[in-house]
């Protein structure tokens, strides 16, 4: 029975299995940027560059913002707020580049 299957899966990948691979596999390129986006926040090393996505909804973005101008006023909370977003980017960070050393050791 084993060996039944593995002839029609090898049949089929020849026949049409190759084919959606292939446009499975354009689709992927084409959407990418959309998948990123709705990914979130990642990071992804290229030729030894580091490159962010950051990804915010309105809110969000509009939040911190406000927090950035209001501490820049001195408000103390405002700039508490800035400071966790800054800890948790750095932590972001620090693990995008611990990754990427251990997969070059």
């Amino acid at each position: 029975m084993e060996e039944e299957f593995e002839d029609t899966w090898a049949n089929w990948m020849a026949e049409e299995g190759l084919e959606l691979e292939d446009q499975i596999h354009h689709e992927l390129l084409a959407n990418r940027h959309l998948m990123d986006i709705h990914d979130g926040t990642h990071g992804t090393w290229v030729d030894g560059t580091l490159g962010v996505l950051m990804v915010f909804d309105d809110d969000e973005i509009r939040e911190f913002l406000d927090a950035w101008q209001d501490s820049r006023k001195g408000n103390l909370m405002s700039l508490t707020s800035i400071m966790q977003w800054l800890e948790h980017l750095s932590s972001f960070l620090q693990d995008c580049v611990d990754a990427h050393d251990n997969l070059n050791e």
